[in-house]
C-alpha cells in the first residue's frame, strides 16, 4: 500500500464511521496486519502506524491483530495484538486489513466482522459486498 494514501484511507474510515454513527468513546479501529508486507514480522516503513496516528488525531482509538508481532509500542504506550475471536470483532465494529497475512482465517473474518476495510484487496470473494470497502 502506497503510504501516501493513509490520509485518504483515514478519511474514508471516519466518514463510514461518522455515517454509522459509531461514537468515538464506544468504539475502536482493528487494523489486520501491523507488518509493511503480508508473512513478515518487519514493522518499519508499515503505514499502519500513520493510520494509527491519524484514527488517534481524529479521536479513534485503534488496537491490531498480526500473527507475526506479539506487541507494538505507539503513543508511548504497549499494545498488545489481539486474538482474533467473536469477541474481539463485537469490540472493534470496523476492520481495516493493511498487511493480507496468509495466516489470517479470511473465512472467520468475513463471518464475524461487522465492517471491512481492505487496504490489500485480500481474498475478495469472501467477504460480503454489503460490509466490504475495497479502499
Amino acid at each position: 500500500m502506497n503510504r501516501k494514501i493513509t490520509s485518504w484511507i483515514v478519511n474514508k474510515l471516519i466518514s463510514h464511521l461518522k455515517k454509522k454513527k459509531i461514537k468515538k468513546q464506544k468504539s475502536k479501529v482493528l487494523i489486520l496486519g501491523i507488518t509493511y508486507k503480508a508473512n513478515i514480522d518487519d514493522t518499519r516503513e508499515s503505514p499502519a502506524f500513520k493510520i494509527m496516528e491519524k484514527l488517534k488525531s481524529a479521536g479513534y482509538d485503534t488496537e491490531f491483530s498480526d500473527p507475526y508481532v506479539k506487541q507494538i509500542k505507539i503513543f508511548g504506550v504497549v499494545k498488545k495484538s489481539k486474538y482474533l475471536n467473536k469477541k474481539t470483532f463485537k469490540e472493534h465494529p470496523v476492520v481495516i486489513i493493511v498487511s493480507d497475512h496468509s495466516k489470517f482465517d479470511y473465512k472467520f473474518i468475513a463471518n464475524n466482522a461487522q465492517d471491512i476495510f481492505d487496504a490489500r484487496n485480500s481474498k475478495v470473494q469472501l467477504f460480503r459486498k454489503e460490509n466490504y470497502f475495497k479502499v
